[in-house]
């Protein structure tokens, strides 16, 4: 799969369970837009915190959205 090992990031400065940065060089490449990018992110990580959600309901919102996208429109 391609994968790169990036070591323990238990005690990284400003570690996140979302990469920002990375996601939006990805997204870049793949010819998105910066206002359609933003708001995917803000969606991801507005699943990714809801911690009223059990843990496996979190991340299994998390995955969908990963696998299947997240819709979202310019403007």
């Amino acid at each position: 799969m391609e994968y790169t090992y990036l070591g323990n990031w238990k005690d990284r400065v400003g570690n996140n369970n979302i990469e920002v940065d990375w996601l939006i060089e990805y997204l870049l490449e793949r010819g998105y837009e910066m206002p359609v990018i933003n708001k995917a992110i803000f969606e991801l990580k507005t699943i990714a915190s809801k911690f009223n959600d059990s843990l496996y309901t979190t991340n299994k919102n998390v995955y969908e959205k990963l696998r299947y996208g997240i819709k979202v429109r310019e403007g």
